[in-house]
């Protein structure tokens, strides 16, 4: 294993300097999304490294455009190409970059703002090519009352992909048949939040394709998935 060296600024113990970590084009970003700014407890930054003499060497700060108290900028990071992605969750928003690597500095591009019932918008984050994928951990959606409600709402959206998520209860009551109704509606991959037990033969018969779970291999999952989305 290689030793990471970094000298970055100290930002204090609440700063929760690397909670984010990437490199993109000779630039290093780390989020430090509980750092105050500008008087405003919580508001996070990204701390921008470039290497010199071998060590990431700090040598500027980005923060929102508006900076808030607790939006918690720098929260989570993903990079596409010279494309980077910083969300701030707390405010329920991401924020697009093209990374400048000759001035080691960020430009900013495009915010993105949550959809209404979508809490915490950017807990995570995922950037490849043209498609972005957003966690919303506090997501208040109330989800569908049958299979025929959520199969009617997929066709409606134009995917090819469907994940199916919701309680033991409800996926005793309904996994099977809202798997079944979504193929119906012309979905190339069902997905399936949570390990199937002794459910998955009826499951996968009724047409969930895989499983997401913890433990599972994420990474296989989602190369799969991009290879689903073509």
């Amino acid at each position: 294993p290689t030793l990471l060296q970094v000298l970055s600024a100290d930002l204090g113990s609440g700063s929760f300097s690397g909670a984010a970590i990437v490199e993109v084009s000779g630039v290093l970003l780390v989020g430090a999304p509980g750092a105050t700014v500008l008087g405003q407890a919580g508001a996070g930054s990204v701390l921008v490294h470039v290497r010199t003499d071998g060590l990431w060497q700090h040598v500027s700060e980005v923060h929102a455009p508006v900076v808030e108290p607790s939006s918690r900028f720098g929260s989570a990071l993903s990079v596409s190409g010279t494309d980077v992605v910083v969300s701030a969750p707390g405010g329920d928003t991401l924020f697009l970059f093209d990374v400048d690597s000759d001035a080691g500095a960020l430009e900013a591009s495009a915010t993105i703002s949550a959809p209404s019932e979508a809490g915490r918008f950017g807990s995570d984050v995922g950037l490849s090519g043209d498609r972005l994928a957003v966690g919303a951990s506090d997501s208040t959606s109330g989800g569908f009352e049958d299979a025929g409600a959520a199969a009617s709402a997929f066709a409606a959206s134009g995917s090819r992909v469907a994940v199916i998520c919701g309680s033991d209860q409800r996926y005793q009551e309904l996994a099977a048949a809202t798997a079944a109704a979504l193929k119906n509606q012309g979905a190339t991959t069902v997905l399936l939040a949570g390990h199937p037990g002794s459910n998955e033969a009826a499951w996968r018969q009724a047409g969930v394709d895989r499983f997401l779970y913890l433990g599972c291999n994420v990474l296989d999952e989602l190369e799969r998935l991009l290879d689903d989305l073509g």
